[in-house]
């Protein structure tokens, strides 16, 4: 059972940073990815000369899915600060179904990704592929939603992520 504390840690906040720079980063070398495979197929085993790009992006997604993983454990140990009590709760509704789809996609956007990879299976990119578009969308909207809270509800609810309570 998941308790109620009035912060985040500050592993939950480093893992939230890192996480967060990792997905960046690997759709800034998304492309180099898409290129490789539109060359040579699901296959990571087939090609001697893998471009250092390419490795890259791979073991950065092994890293987020490791980060991902302590950070959802973290969160069943830990818990999670309440929303605002005076906060409208369609938005809290909103804020939730928000929190779970993307603890989902970034948990599921590298393993499709790694079965593609490794499992040589086609369908595991298209899944990776549906997952990252999926990734996009919940992250601006979950962007959005703290600069609304910050600059238009003005209730601070950023600073939660900024320093550890």
């Amino acid at each position: 059972m998941t308790k109620t504390p009035t912060g985040y840690s500050r592993l939950q906040i480093a893992l939230h940073w890192g996480i967060a720079v990792l997905v960046l980063l690997q759709y800034l070398g998304g492309d180099f990815m898409t290129d490789f495979y539109i060359r040579n197929g699901v296959t990571a085993s087939s090609v001697a000369d893998i471009p250092p790009l390419t490795r890259a992006h791979v073991l950065l997604g092994i890293l987020t899915l490791a980060l991902v993983t302590i950070r959802l454990i973290v969160r069943l140990i830990h818990g999670a600060p309440a929303l605002p009590e005076d906060e409208d709760p369609r938005l809290k509704l909103v804020a939730h179904a928000t929190h779970i789809i993307l603890y989902a996609v970034l948990f599921l956007a590298p393993v499709s990704g790694l079965v593609g990879w490794f499992g040589q299976v086609e369908l595991g990119v298209l899944a990776h592929d549906a997952m990252t578009t999926l990734l996009a969308v919940f992250a601006y909207l979950h962007i959005g939603a703290a600069l609304y809270h910050q600059f238009i509800l003005k209730n601070d609810l950023i600073r939660r992520m900024l320093k550890s309570g």
